[in-house]
């Protein structure tokens, strides 16, 4: 029986985050200290018919496991406590982490509950 390959499922998941994600789908993360670390993000706003807990004006970011100019997995995942992501002119606190599917203990990609902060000027 042939092993599922991971990583093609990951590359897949970049290729369609970088693919679907506004401005196309480049993005920042922001840490105090170093420079903004790129990154390919998409937003996703929650639909109104979702049940369960959603702070207001609260939306899912989906961040790529791979960095977009090096095709390398991220230096730096994004951390919750210390990052905030940049993206389409807008910097968005990261409120909760969760790295979605994680088939042999490696993300596919980074699942991401942000919400606004402010304008990056």
């Amino acid at each position: 029986m042939a092993g599922f390959n991971f990583n093609r499922i990951q590359r897949r998941a970049d290729s369609l985050i970088a693919r679907f994600g506004g401005g196309l789908g480049k993005g920042k993360l922001r840490r105090e200290g170093i420079p903004d670390r790129p990154c390919s993000c998409v937003i996703i706003e929650y639909s109104p018919n979702e049940k369960g807990l959603v702070l207001d004006g609260s939306r899912r970011a989906l961040v790529s496991r791979f960095d977009p100019v090096t095709k390398a997995p991220l230096a730096l995942p994004p951390n919750h406590e210390l990052d905030k992501l940049v993206f389409a002119g807008e910097v968005m606190r990261i409120v909760k982490p969760d790295t979605g599917p994680r088939p042999n203990g490696e993300p596919v990609y980074h699942d991401l509950e942000v919400t606004y902060d402010s304008l990056d000027i």
